[in-house]
């Protein structure tokens, strides 16, 4: 007794790409397969290229690490006045734990600067928030680390990448539809020679 074993998903794609030359395979089965070998193809060449653009991305901001870490430096800003309490949510979003307010820090040479900084909601004036500033004195972002350089290095690569397949993957989507069309019509013209009872 002979058994049917299924084909496996690497047998249906060769099958895909490469239909054969039996009378079931139409010129459009033929270029559907030609279609699919394409974006394969690009999908997997692609994948270099996009890592080559996330090194050169990890390459042009890790001077900025040393750069900002060199120029940037953590102080202690004590709040000139009480920080707004926590904002109710909008819509039922999140509720805002953090808001603007007036602060003061004192510079390397003891200078006093005042300005406007981020701090937790409902915070009492006199209370220290840990700020970054650059060598001016002026309130400034953490400096970049490593990780968040590779990270953003990884994310470029992933999102070229993905955007690539992404678009070789819905072009053949649209060109399988288009050449679906054009074997139904072709296969209802068949099925009139045949049965010229369907036309009607």
């Amino acid at each position: 007794m002979s058994t049917f074993s299924r084909p496996s998903g690497v047998e249906r794609l060769f099958r895909r790409i490469h239909p054969g030359d039996t009378p079931l395979a139409r010129g459009w089965d033929r270029l559907e397969g030609w279609l699919l070998m394409l974006v394969i193809l690009v999908s997997v060449t692609a994948l270099p290229f996009a890592s080559a653009v996330g090194s050169e991305t990890y390459a042009d901001e890790s001077p900025a690490v040393t750069a900002q870490a060199r120029q940037r430096h953590q102080v202690e800003a004590v709040l000139v006045d009480n920080a707004p309490p926590v904002r109710p949510p909008v819509y039922g979003g999140a509720s805002n734990n953090v808001t603007s307010v007036r602060a003061e820090w004192v510079l390397s040479d003891g200078t006093r600067r005042t300005g406007t900084i981020q701090a937790e909601a409902g915070s009492r004036a006199g209370s220290t928030v840990p700020i970054w500033i650059d060598a001016r004195g002026d309130v400034v972002r953490a400096p970049l680390t490593s990780g968040e350089v590779l990270w953003n290095a990884i994310a470029v690569t992933l999102s070229l990448w993905s955007g690539i397949v992404i678009a070789c993957a819905g072009g053949f989507w649209l060109t399988r539809k288009a050449l679906d069309r054009r074997r139904f019509a072709e296969w209802e013209r068949e099925w009139a020679d045949i049965d010229p009872r369907r036309s009607r």
